[in-house]
């Protein structure tokens, strides 16, 4: 048996054909705890979503808003310019390292990561990073810069990180806890 808890479906509980009833019943209130904390959590993260698109963790402004004629118009908009502001920031960075900028910067729609760096040091990121502040941005940057010099999360990678971002923690954390909308 399992429990999934889906932000738009509630509670989903799985169990196999045959389950009886009242073992049904016993484990769901045996997992009653976790459905409560899993979905204070998604409350939470939720009451922290922006509410209206953002640029740099600043508000569009509404004029702004109403010249994107769909989703996708708006997602292009936003990737134009994180190809520009995040080359930029990561050329600055990879220099602080006495690296080459990547040959390549993609710039991709994540649904659950905000980027990349492969063994080539091509890095990718997720346009909608752009949403949120400049130095959670440059968290990420620094991030996918020192996996250019480390290919892993060893105590080198977060010594170069540090090197870059020494409140590389504090980042890393909201940027986790960012989800835009």
């Amino acid at each position: 048996m399992t429990i999934q808890i889906n932000p738009e479906k509630g509670v989903i509980v799985r169990v196999p054909a045959r389950a009886d009833e009242r073992n049904i019943r016993r484990f769901i209130d045996e997992k009653q705890d976790w459905i409560n904390k899993t979905i204070s959590r998604q409350e939470q993260l939720k009451a922290k979503a922006p509410t209206s698109p953002s640029y740099l963790g600043e508000p569009l402004e509404e004029a702004q808003i109403q010249q994107f004629r769909s989703h996708r118009h708006m997602a292009d908009w936003y990737k134009k310019k994180a190809q520009n502001y995040l080359e930029e920031r990561t050329k600055i960075f990879a220099k602080m390292l006495d690296q080459r900028p990547p040959s390549r910067i993609k710039i991709r729609s994540y649904k659950s990561r905000w980027g990349s760096c492969d063994r080539y040091n091509n890095i990718s990121y997720n346009w909608k990073v752009m949403m949120t502040k400049p130095e959670i941005i440059d968290y990420l940057v620094a991030h996918e810069v020192s996996h250019m010099v480390n290919k892993n999360h060893s105590k080198s990678f977060y010594k170069t990180l540090v090197s870059l971002d020494p409140d590389h923690k504090i980042h890393r954390k909201a940027l986790r806890e960012f989800r835009p909308n």
